[in-house]
């Protein structure tokens, strides 16, 4: 399902409740807000995604380029998804992206994520960015009928993934898009980490 249909079909489904006041938690790495974005209101997106975010209570301009945890109230209009952020903090659970050679065709990428020790992490890639919010689980930004289950393992609490991008020309362009999971083995705890996305160039 296309992300203007899946908005659509939420939208519908929670026609119950009211619009502005239906929860939301994620992590994401707060970015400026495209140009052109689809809500007027909006300063803000989480990176690698089309979700917008504006807020009254929380300065998202001090919190550019960081990565948090984040409660808001959503807000969905047709093809347009907005979060008014209520609450942000520091994730102390997130995915660093590093590429010291650029993320170009036979150089790796390197992928670090802090969750708690005893974990098992979950390693998810997509081909398309998604939108599913799982309320205190978090949210799922990647598209789920182009997922890929790459595999998991045991944490001490960093887990350091490296994916080196296959030297095909006809890569040059695409965007693999990513999101990690873990369970908490000792908490019996499961959460979502922030999204990313890798942009293949020559």
């Amino acid at each position: 399902m296309s992300k203007t249909g899946f908005v659509l079909a939420l939208g519908l489904a929670l026609a119950s409740v009211a619009p502005a006041q239906i929860p939301i938690s994620l992590t994401g790495t707060i970015a400026e807000a495209p140009a052109g974005a689809c809500n007027a209101d909006a300063t803000h997106a989480v990176a690698c995604t089309e979700v917008l975010l504006k807020s009254s209570a929380v300065d998202l301009d001090a919190l550019e380029g960081q990565t948090v945890e984040l409660t808001g109230s959503l807000e969905l209009a047709p093809g347009c998804v907005t979060i008014d952020v209520a609450s942000a903090a520091g994730a102390a659970h997130r995915t660093i992206q590093l590429a010291p050679f650029g993320t170009r065709l036979g150089r790796p990428v390197v992928l670090t994520s802090l969750v708690p020790t005893g974990s098992l992490i979950f390693y998810v890639f997509s081909g398309n960015a998604g939108f599913l919010p799982l309320g205190p689980l978090g949210t799922v930004f990647l598209d789920v009928g182009s997922s890929v289950f790459v595999g998991n393992e045991p944490s001490i609490g960093v887990s350091i993934r490296t994916e080196t991008i296959p030297n095909d020309p006809g890569l040059v362009g695409v965007t693999v898009w990513y999101q990690f999971g873990y369970l908490s083995l000792l908490e019996l705890d499961f959460g979502l980490l922030n999204p990313g996305c890798i942009t293949i160039q020559r």
